[in-house]
C-alpha cells in the first residue's frame, strides 16, 4: 500500500505523524527535565542533611539536641549495613553571624577529616574547603555566597560567630573565610556555615575538661593549687593525695611530687584527667618560691560526644528499606529520621511534579491516538474500493485489517523515531550548553536540568507504540462493514 496518496489521506497522515513526533518529543523532554529537576534538588537537600540521621530518642519529642557518645562499634555497624553508602558522625549548633545588615541566625555544621565533603566541594564558587589539621583546631570557615554578601566578607577575611552555651554564656569564634559556596537553595544557603567540628564539640561542652591551676606567688608560705573543670553537669574533683573538691588547696612541698586530679560528674560523662608535677630545690625546707611546676591534661573528653550519625544510601528508592533495617538495629534509645520527614515541604513539592508528568503523558498519548485513528479511518474510506476487490477475491476481514494495521504501525514507528531524535537532541543541547536559564530564587536552579534514564525513553516508546496499536484495532473494524458489491459499484 502506498502511503498517503489519496486526496485527503496525505495531509491527514502527515498531521498524524507530526502529532506523534511532537507528542513523543514533549514526553521525552518533560520526563528528562522533571527527573533532572528532582535529582538536582534532592541531592542538594541531602548534601546538607544526609538521607538518614540517628540521634538520641529525646530529639524525636521536640526537646533540645541531646549528646551521643561516639561508639566505634556502632559506627562500623551502621556503615556496613546493606544499602548504606557512607556513614559519618555529625554535630551542628545554632549561632549568630554579624553582618552589615545586622545579625543573622545561622546553623554551624561540623566538618571532620573522616569523610570528604564531596557535595560542598562541588559547590564552591571561591576559595577552598577549610583545612582540618590533626594537632590543632582548624580556624577555617566555609560560608555561602548569600551570607558572604550580607557580611561583606571575602576569602581571607575573618568573621565572628556567637554561640549560646550552658547558663546563657556566650562563646565566640573568630574564623577565617577559606571558601564560599552556592547551591541556589536559598533557604539552606542563608542558614548553613561549615567549620571544624571540634569547635562545636568544645562549645557544646558535652564532655569534661580538667585543668590544674597553680598560683604564681605564695600565700602564707604555701602554694595555692586549684582544680578547674569545664563541661559536664555536676562536677566532682578527685585528687590522688586525698583532697576533695576543686579547692583552692594549699601545700608546701619539701620534695618532688606528682598530683593527679580526675574530673567526673553525675551524668556518667567520660572523665578527664589533669596532672601536676612539682620540683623542689632539693632541700627539706619549705620554700614555695623555688618550686617549679608543670601541668598536663589528657585533652578533654569533648571529642567523644557528637550530635548523632548521618547516613547516605546507595539508592534513594531503597530509603524506606534501609530505615527499617536501621530501626531494627539501633536499639530503643536512638531515633532514626529520614530526609523526607525532616524537609516534607520540599519533597511534597517534588511529588507534585510527577503528577504534571502523568498529565502530560496522558494528553500527548491521547492526541496521538486521535490523530492516528482519524488517519486510519480516512485511509480505510479512501481505500474502500480496494477493500471491496480484495473481499470479492476471497480475502478475509482479518487479513485485510492486518494490512491497514501494519500500515498504521509503520507510520507510528516513523513518528517515534523522529520524535526520539528531536526530544533527545533538544535535551542534549540543553545539558551541554544550558540554553534555557532559570531564576534561582524561584526554582533553586540557574538552568533547566536534564537527566536521561534510558529506561524512561524505552517505556515511553513501548507504551506509545502499544497503546496506539491497540487503539488501531477499533477503527480497523470499519473494514468488516464494507460490502464488496457496494464498494465496487460505488466506483
Amino acid at each position: 500500500m502506498q502511503r498517503g496518496d489519496g486526496p485527503h489521506t496525505r495531509p491527514i497522515v502527515l498531521i498524524a505523524i507530526l502529532g506523534i513526533i511532537l507528542g513523543v518529543a514533549v514526553m521525552i523532554i518533560s520526563v528528562v527535565i522533571v527527573r533532572g529537576f528532582r535529582t538536582e534538588i534532592r541531592d542538594k537537600v541531602v548534601g546538607f542533611n544526609a538521607h538518614l540521621q540517628i540521634t538520641d530518642i529525646s530529639n524525636a519529642l521536640g526537646s533540645d539536641m541531646k549528646r551521643l557518645e561516639y561508639e566505634d562499634s556502632l559506627f562500623h555497624r551502621l556503615e556496613n549495613l546493606p544499602g548504606v553508602l557512607e556513614a559519618r558522625p555529625y554535630l551542628d549548633r545554632p549561632a549568630i553571624l554579624e553582618s552589615r545588615e545586622g545579625i543573622d541566625g545561622i546553623v554551624a555544621k561540623g566538618l571532620m577529616n573522616k569523610h570528604p565533603e564531596l557535595f560542598l566541594a562541588d559547590k564552591l564558587v571561591q576559595g577552598s574547603m577549610p583545612s582540618l589539621p590533626d594537632s590543632v583546631l582548624g580556624d577555617g570557615l566555609l560560608i555561602s555566597r548569600y551570607l558572604a554578601d550580607r557580611a561583606d566578607v571575602g576569602i581571607g577575611d575573618r568573621v565572628s560567630l556567637y554561640f549560646l552555651g550552658e547558663g546563657h554564656d556566650i562563646s565566640t569564634r573568630r574564623l577565617e573565610v577559606t571558601g564560599i559556596y552556592s547551591t541556589d537553595l536559598e533557604d539552606f544557603d542563608k542558614r548553613y556555615v561549615f567549620m571544624d567540628i571540634r569547635h562545636l564539640q568544645k562549645i557544646s561542652a558535652w564532655g569534661l575538661e580538667a585543668q590544674i591551676y597553680v598560683s604564681d606567688s605564695c600565700e602564707n608560705g604555701q602554694l595555692k593549687i586549684e582544680g578547674r573543670g569545664y563541661g559536664g553537669y555536676d562536677k566532682t574533683y578527685s585528687w590522688s593525695n586525698g583532697w576533695t573538691g576543686k579547692g583552692p588547696h594549699y601545700i608546701c612541698p619539701t620534695e618532688d611530687m606528682e598530683l593527679q586530679m580526675i574530673l567526673s560528674d553525675n551524668a556518667a560523662t567520660l572523665r578527664d584527667t589533669a596532672w601536676l608535677s612539682l620540683k623542689t630545690n632539693g632541700t627539706t625546707e619549705c620554700d614555695c618560691g623555688s618550686v617549679k611546676h608543670t601541668t598536663l591534661t589528657s585533652g578533654s573528653s569533648y571529642e567523644s560526644y557528637i550530635g548523632g550519625y548521618e547516613l547516605f544510601v546507595k539508592d534513594f528508592n531503597e530509603l524506606d528499606k534501609v530505615r527499617e533495617e536501621l530501626d531494627a538495629n539501633i536499639g530503643p534509645f536512638l531515633y532514626c529520621s529520614d530526609i523526607i520527614e525532616r524537609t516534607p515541604e520540599i519533597f511534597s513539592w517534588l511529588e507534585l511534579l510527577d503528577v504534571n508528568i502523568y498529565i502530560i503523558i496522558i494528553l500527548m498519548i491521547g492526541v496521538a491516538l486521535v490523530n492516528m485513528s482519524s488517519a486510519l479511518i480516512i485511509t480505510i474510506i479512501e481505500r474502500s474500493r480496494m477493500i471491496g476487490v480484495l473481499k470479492a477475491m476471497g480475502a478475509e476481514n482479518k487479513s485485510i485489517r492486518s494490512i491497514f494495521i501494519r500500515h498504521a504501525a509503520r507510520l507510528i514507528i516513523t513518528g517515534l523515531v523522529i520524535g526520539n531524535i528531536l526530544g533527545l537532541g533538544l535535551a542534549f543541547i540543553q545539558s551541554q550548553f544550558g540554553v534555557i536559564r532559570l531564576p534561582a530564587e524561584n526554582y533553586y536552579l540557574n538552568k533547566v536540568p536534564i537527566l536521561v534514564h534510558w529506561q524512561d525513553i524505552v517505556l515511553i516508546d513501548l507504551g506509545t507504540l502499544t497503546l496506539c496499536m491497540l487503539a488501531m484495532t477499533i477503527p480497523s473494524m470499519l473494514i468488516t462493514r464494507i460490502s464488496p458489491v457496494k464498494a465496487i459499484r460505488f466506483d
